[in-house]
């Protein structure tokens, strides 16, 4: 393999990473929310 496709893998990786966390932060949130709306009805 050659070095600028590890490059890019190591790229690719860190940036799914973050994305990844993006979304659980999102999903965590959106969660929270609902729970504060259903508990004040």
């Amino acid at each position: 393999m050659s070095d600028d496709f590890l490059t890019f893998l190591k790229f690719s990786m860190h940036c799914f990473k973050y994305i990844y966390i993006y979304f659980v932060c999102i999903h965590l949130l959106e969660h929270a929310v609902q729970g504060h709306d259903s508990g004040s009805n």
